[in-house]
């Protein structure tokens, strides 16, 4: 995952020192809170900011009258003969309507550009979240395969004396114990770092975090088939909307200049000749050149390029939804398969003591019970790819972001926002 950062082992096992494990004490952090966070993140908040600008249409709107020159002028070089004059140039109403739309347009980008970014918050806490859960579900499977394969051992132990002891089977369960200890020890470890990454992203908090009431497989299927209601993609939008911006921008910068100006004068040593002190003139502008025409070919390379990106991304968009779903469905086919085997093996076990009978043998039953818990990892790990493409297909149909959020995690798909 990009957003994850990935700790070294010492560092994490330093970090588990410092803060300690979470007890049953300890305060929890629900799973709707976390994901939740992603609304207070500092650069989410950030685009509020930029939106108290755009609220404000005199911070970026262009004037009526860009320039007011005062003049003075005297042609004769005497004092009696000063004349003044103040000048006004005159604003393109063309370009300063052409302005406020480019600005609009950029105000649309930026909301787009915050919806992609609490797409990606979301996502991240998404898939922490499920690290987390899937971490913590395997260290107590992984707890239960070594209490029996340490109850196995002892019991080979308490058959030492007996005529069909196998020093080879006993030294094998041994090593089983051995074995069955250091996965125990590999899966708390990566349940620490799942749950430091989630500190790291909750600013250090030392809550653990709560992730009951997952979703199951079938309330995945669920949603899985509801794929007409996908949103649309937040990536093809804001490129439409960059492109129409480029497009704008050129317009403005082809309009960019002014129409003329409107100058008063006043002469003071006319009324000794009795003529009018007052004048009015007025000038019209024509652009031969622009002057702009370099910022307009900068502004024709991004509609290029982010042309020829749109239609790449719409080439790859095409039909992965479709075979992203269909891949999870076969990810909940196979566990439903999974999961029909170990409830037949359940079965089974029920009447293993009434099987064996008089050869009842409790390492047989032990083992049952062994190959069960293997089982159990197995679904585990297939939900956990399951719930991965389930994620991701939320995520591509705009759906982990858009509002109200939910919480798709939890099997009532609880509403995050109050």
């Amino acid at each position: 995952m990009g957003a994850a950062l990935r700790y070294p082992r010492l560092l994490v096992l330093t970090l588990l020192l410092v803060a300690g494990q979470v007890s049953a004490q300890s305060p929890r952090l629900w799973l709707r809170d976390f994901l939740r966070s992603a609304l207070d993140d500092p650069a989410y908040k950030a685009f509020e900011g930029q939106e108290s600008i755009f609220s404000k249409p005199g911070s970026y709107a262009l004037p009526w009258v860009p320039n007011l020159e005062f003049r003075t002028r005297n042609n004769e070089l005497l004092d009696s003969r000063q004349q003044y004059a103040l000048r006004a140039d005159v604003g393109n109403p063309w370009q300063i309507q052409s302005n406020h739309r480019y600005f609009e347009g950029v105000r649309t980008a930026k909301s787009l550009e915050q919806q992609l970014l609490l797409r990606k918050l979301m996502r991240e806490r998404y898939e922490l979240a499920l690290d987390y859960w899937y971490a913590a579900e395997r260290v107590s499977i992984m707890e239960k395969l070594k209490s029996l394969r340490q109850q196995i051992s002892a019991a080979m132990v308490r058959r030492s004396g007996s005529a069909d002891f196998d020093a080879e089977q006993y030294l094998n369960s041994e090593l089983d114990v051995i074995s069955r200890t250091a996965d125990l020890q590999e899966a708390e470890f990566e349940c620490a770092l799942a749950r430091a990454k989630i500190m790291q992203v909750q600013g250090g908090s030392e809550a653990g975090l709560d992730v009951s009431g997952m979703i199951d497989v079938e309330g995945v299927r669920t949603v899985l088939s509801k794929q007409d209601s996908a949103g649309a993609s937040v990536e093809i939008e804001l490129l439409k909307q960059e492109i129409a911006n480029s497009e704008q921008r050129m317009k403005t910068d082809r309009l960019n200049f002014d129409l003329g100006f409107l100058q008063g004068t006043y002469a003071p040593y006319k009324a000794d000749r009795g003529d009018g002190v007052f004048g009015l003139a007025a000038g019209v502008t024509i652009p031969l050149f622009n002057q702009n025409r370099d910022d307009i070919a900068r502004e024709r390379l991004k509609v290029t390029e982010r042309k020829g990106a749109l239609e790449q991304f719409r080439q790859r968009e095409e039909g992965r939804r479709l075979a992203e779903t269909q891949l999870a469905l076969a990810q909940v086919e196979r566990y439903g398969r999974i999961d029909s085997l170990e409830q037949d093996l359940r079965s089974r076990q029920l009447n293993l003591p009434t099987t064996l009978s008089k050869d009842y043998n409790p390492i047989v039953e032990l083992k049952y019970r062994d190959k069960l818990l293997e089982l159990d990892l197995l679904k585990l790990r297939i939900k956990r790819e399951i719930l991965r493409q389930y994620i991701a297909f939320l995520d591509n149909g705009g759906r982990l972001h858009q509002r109200p959020l939910l919480n798709y995690l939890s099997r009532a798909l609880e509403p995050l926002e109050r």
